[in-house]
């Protein structure tokens, strides 16, 4: 598996930024971007060049809609765990609805 390795070099990460027309700041999102699973901060090559060359390019419509969608999706779903919540607060259990302690004495704290 190829891997993106770190590089000895400031200038010649510079460089190499340069040529594909990614700024420094630029970069630093795209590399958070890309490692959004991994847990040693590792980014495979084939993912990094394929998300270096979406950058180059302007965003395409279907890119807009899908993070539009998504965007809803989400708003969606977080509206209605907070309609759940906010159920739950307004009417908490009866204390009949909850399960009874028959024989306490061998329940420890």
């Amino acid at each position: 598996d190829c891997q993106v390795r770190p590089c000895n070099s400031i200038k010649a990460m510079h460089e190499l930024f340069a040529a594909m027309d990614i700024t420094a700041d630029t970069a630093w999102h795209l590399f958070r971007l890309l490692d959004d699973d991994s847990k040693d901060h590792r980014i495979y090559l084939d993912r990094f060049v394929e998300g270096c060359l979406r950058l180059q390019g302007a965003a395409r419509s279907t890119d807009i809609h899908m993070l539009m969608y998504e965007s809803r999706w989400t708003l969606k779903k977080v509206d209605e765990i907070f309609n759940s919540l906010e159920d739950l607060l307004k009417s908490p259990p009866q204390l009949s609805t909850l399960p009874e302690v028959s024989d306490t004495s061998n329940m420890k704290l």
